[in-house]
């Protein structure tokens, strides 16, 4: 890839888990004026599930960028490790997050 779009990437990567961070610290600052505990059985069994999910979609993910690689291995195509390991542990973050809204979305609505 290009010289200059990595340290985009790492910027934006960057704010975006500021932002993350920043929201998590208001939700349980809010939990804790209010008095609520922090996690309860039912957001433990949603987190848990989430995370099943997101594992084995990691897997499944890692798993199909080696195959393109191996598939693109004729192009020239190189990357350090570091850019490698870099873009796998973006898509592992992305496809947690992704599955915790999912399943913490679909708990809210079929419990009201």
């Amino acid at each position: 890839m290009d010289e200059t779009i990595w340290p985009i990437i790492l910027l934006v990567t960057v704010v975006a888990l500021a932002v993350v961070a920043v929201v998590l610290v208001i939700r349980v600052l809010r939990g804790m004026r209010s008095g609520l505990p922090l996690q309860d059985e039912r957001s433990r069994a949603r987190n848990a599930k989430a995370g099943y999910y997101a594992f084995y979609m990691s897997i499944y993910a890692t798993l199909a960028l080696g195959v393109i690689f191996v598939l693109l291995e004729d192009r020239d195509i190189t990357l350090p490790n570091s850019e490698l390991l870099f873009i796998v542990v973006a898509i592992m973050g992305s496809i947690h997050i992704a599955f915790s809204t999912y399943v913490n979305r679909r708990g809210r609505r079929s419990s009201t």
